[in-house]
């Protein structure tokens, strides 16, 4: 999708953005000169460094700047002073993307200093010049250092920022995030909850409900950065210094956040009694999410989110999408082998016409028990669909998801479970367990903590799970997301 090198973009950014304020700044309220050749000096300064040259041409102004703050005085030291520290700043922070591995270096020697001691100088001197009309751009320009040596933005800091560089930062920041392995939880951290926010201010139905907290900050990130985006396009339309330099790397980060979409975690309803597995398991991404209930199948598509011009909208896969939902009857045919349901695969078919290759959550409410889950599973296998992922309710209200692998009794596995009415019967290799269920002041249940104590050494095995068919399928989802709490790896369900 888009390319690193060397640590993120975003450093070339707040280089590119500190720089044009600092040209803007002086191009607008440049102090007068004290003889005719410090102005001439001074302005083939500035006309040099409109342009960046890191092979050695702007080194060559910076060690210009130099011997000339040497002789110099008054606002002519202070002006060249800022204008060095700005620009050698710029060009720490372009150093950072890999290709030019020297730039450091031959900064540190124009300046008089030695590498190791160059951001702290620049720090330094960027406080000294931190007054006047030279603040603001020296305290933002302080700032982006201080975040882009930090290495990773820290999205609180980030917040703090104002102006063309934290819209940058925040842009690319996002843009970075995106397509990376657990992009929505990154996103969230740069977002805020605005179903939250609609509740302390209105108290009505949010829009985003359908999606689980993390998912509707993630879209908030999306929102922001594309208004920051706007913001960023218009400037560099408007003729400011250097904003024609910034205007394609601009146009390169709103391409990749406008074709983009993200796939947030679904939320589950109140009224939905889907079995609680608190923070194990992952968070899941289906396209389709299916809830098994006494005689009846739910289904829906999950919306994803993208931009779409200077908005960011929700866009489906199928219908109904969530928060609505769909549903057909389940006609029990009394059979006890685990064989499709005809009715339901009909069902199933239907969907896996309209969206072939679409992931599939399942998930069940209300008292379904272990025979007829295993029928819906094969059913969804017989129409085409995709192995799902097992589905439970997280937390916050978020579907929570572990990758299961549909096998018949005999693929076996270094440790497996049988889930008898009566308790646990566990293989870890040569070795069987009974683990009967244990009696406490709830009642009598079945010892998931014993499970989960038991088969804590093989988690990085290969784990099968088997069960009577009269045990609840909520038993089930309970043994299977303590079998694999991490979701490293995916669960044999031996159900042929």
């Amino acid at each position: 999708m888009h390319t690193r090198a060397g640590r993120p973009r975003y450093a070339l950014l707040a280089a590119l953005a500190l720089f044009a304020m600092a040209l803007f700044a002086m191009a607008a309220v440049a102090p007068p000169a004290r003889a005719d050749l410090t102005a001439q000096e001074l302005t083939r300064a500035r006309q040099q460094l409109q342009a960046y040259d890191v092979h050695g041409g702007t080194v060559a102004v910076l060690s210009d700047l130099s011997r000339f703050i040497e002789g110099a005085e008054g606002a002519d030291l202070r002006e060249a002073r800022f204008l060095r520290a700005a620009a050698a700043t710029d060009l720490v922070l372009l150093s950072m993307g890999g290709t030019t591995p020297t730039l450091r270096a031959e900064v540190a020697s124009a300046l008089g200093v030695s590498e190791p001691e160059l951001v702290p100088w620049l720090q330094q001197e960027l406080q000294r010049v931190s007054f006047g009309v030279y603040q603001p751009v020296a305290e933002e320009s302080r700032w982006a250092l201080d975040v882009i040596e930090s290495g990773e933005v820290d999205p609180h800091v980030l917040h703090d920022g104002h102006g063309e560089r934290r819209d940058m930062l925040y842009v690319h920041a996002v843009v970075d995030a995106l397509g990376r392995e657990g992009d929505i939880e990154r996103l969230a951290e740069f977002g805020a909850d605005p179903c939250a926010e609609a509740d302390a201010t209105s108290g009505a139905p949010c829009d985003l409900s359908m999606f689980a907290p993390s998912g509707r900050r993630a879209v908030d990130a999306l929102r922001e950065a594309s208004r920051a985006l706007t913001r960023l396009e218009r400037i560099a339309a408007s003729g400011e210094p250097l904003m024609g330099s910034l205007a394609g790397i601009v146009a390169a980060d709103g391409a990749i956040l406008r074709t983009t979409e993200i796939h947030p975690t679904p939320a589950f309803a109140e009224g939905l009694a889907i079995r609680g597995v608190g923070s194990r398991g992952v968070a899941a991404h289906p396209e389709l999410l299916v809830v098994v209930e006494p005689g009846r199948v739910r289904y829906a598509y999950v919306p994803a989110a993208r931009v779409v011009g200077e908005r960011v909208v929700v866009t489906t896969a199928g219908e109904p999408t969530l928060p609505r939902w769909a549903s057909f009857d389940v006609r029990d045919d009394h059979r006890a082998a685990v064989v499709p349901y005809e009715d339901v695969t009909a069902h199933f078919a239907a969907l896996q016409r309209q969206r072939p290759h679409g992931t599939v959550g399942v998930a069940s409410s209300g008292e379904v028990t272990g025979i007829e889950m295993s029928r819906i599973l094969v059913s969804l296998e017989r129409a085409g669909l995709p192995t799902p992922t097992l589905v439970a309710r997280g937390l916050e209200g978020e579907a929570r998801e572990l990758h299961i692998r549909l096998v018949g009794e005999d693929e076996g596995a270094p440790a497996s479970v049988y889930i008898r009415l009566g308790g646990y019967s566990i293989h870890l290799g040569t070795h069987l367990i009974d683990m009967p269920r244990v009696r406490d002041g709830d009642g009598l249940h079945f010892d998931l903590a014993g499970l989960a104590r038991r088969t804590a050494a093989g988690a990085a095995e290969p784990a099968a799970l088997r069960y009577m068919s009269s045990v609840a399928w909520a038993d089930v989802v309970d043994a299977a997301f303590h079998l694999r709490p991490d979701a490293s790896r995916e669960l044999l369900l031996q159900i042929r």
